[in-house]
């Protein structure tokens, strides 16, 4: 099972999702601590400045950027559009 951290600036980009947005983001967040390799995530290592981050989609256009702490904990730093989250 995957720990999820918030960085101290993440709830302020989850209080922007309207509700529907929201109820997809707590499923995929489960599906990520449960099997973070699952394929409808698509994590990919992000490049360019940003090549230390990951991101997982939410479907359409939304993501969340993130890091890998350890193997079994990650730190979710970013959540919103193609353009807001790179």
């Amino acid at each position: 099972m995957i720990k999820i951290q918030e960085h101290r600036l993440f709830k302020k980009y989850i209080y922007k999702l309207s509700a529907k947005q929201r109820v997809l983001f707590i499923q995929r967040l489960e599906i990520l601590k449960t099997n973070p390799k699952h394929p409808l995530l698509k994590i990919h290592r992000l490049k360019g400045k940003l090549n230390f981050f990951y991101a997982f989609s939410l479907g359409g256009d939304l993501r969340v950027r993130f890091k890998w702490i350890d193997k079994n904990t990650i730190r979710l730093y970013k959540i919103g559009t193609h353009n807001q989250v790179y």
